[in-house]
């Protein structure tokens, strides 16, 4: 608009290109607390700047996300929620969620940004991914969790997705299905708890049967019953407790890696 004070201040319009190209190096070489700074400075002057549509609030975000500082990064997506496209809105409605996620105790949050953001944007696969993680488990929203990762593994082979589809699929009692998920899931990344709920499924699906190589994790025979030439067959042991599986820690994709900030597919934020 006419009246801002890029438009009306002599020489401003230069300062703040100049802020905000020297906050982008600034995040780009890891200096961030100085990039928040430029970033700053950069909004007392004129907030409405952007460059490339894309706002100093998103930048700012993003280098707050980095930081860990979650609260403030919220705080910063809003704002650039509110003042930018519908396309550039999902982006930072995925990484809201995720700093939602990150900070514990916020999951419907997260939820329901993921869900804005695949609204807006159907075919990027990680508000599925990171969606499905929250449904599998922290809400024990089990079929939701299983469409999510669904949609998921339709884009892309993600061994996690594979595990906690496997996960979600035993905690409804279907123990057959989920074998050939958590096989999958350990061909394309080895992981004991992957074995653990292999070794689950086995005891509630006693009667399925695994190719002899499946119970190998690096040299180390999984414990089976052989029943048939070149098939082995999990031990059926008592169903173990319904324990999620640890907590991977959630980052910020890079920009270089086509998430925050890029025209690129997002990443799954694994």
């Amino acid at each position: 608009m006419p009246d801002r004070p890029m438009h009306t201040v002599p020489g401003l319009f230069d300062r703040l290109t100049a802020l905000y190209a020297d906050g982008m190096r600034a995040s780009i070489e890891g200096r961030l607390h100085d990039a928040i700074a430029l970033f700053s400075e950069a909004l007392q002057l004129d907030d409405e700047f952007r460059q490339a549509n894309v706002t100093l609030y998103a930048q700012r975000a993003f280098v707050h996300q980095r930081l860990g500082d979650n609260v403030a990064a919220i705080r910063d997506y809003g704002r650039a929620i509110e003042m930018e496209s519908p396309a550039a809105q999902a982006q930072y409605l995925f990484h809201r969620g995720m700093c939602f996620t990150a900070l514990g105790g916020h999951e419907e949050h997260a939820v329901n940004d993921f869900g804005r953001a695949i609204a807006l944007s159907p075919d990027q696969p990680g508000p599925y991914h990171l969606r499905g993680k929250l449904y599998a488990t922290d809400l024990g929203r089990y079929p939701e969790a299983i469409a999510d990762f669904d949609r998921l593994l339709a884009m892309h082979s993600v061994a996690e997705a594979y595990q906690l589809r496997g996960y979600a699929k035993l905690n409804l009692g279907r123990g057959r299905d989920a074998i050939p998920d958590l096989m999958a899931a350990n061909r394309m990344e080895q992981d004991t708890y992957t074995d653990y709920l292999l070794a689950w499924a086995g005891a509630i699906a006693p009667d399925a049967v695994l190719p002899l190589d499946a119970g190998r994790a690096r040299g180390r025979p999984r414990v089976v019953s052989p029943v048939l030439p070149g098939q082995r067959r999990l031990r059926p042991v008592p169903p173990p407790a319904a324990v999620p599986p640890a907590r991977r820690p959630v980052t910020p994709p890079s920009p270089a890696a086509g998430g925050m900030l890029t025209t690129g597919s997002w990443s799954s934020a694994r």
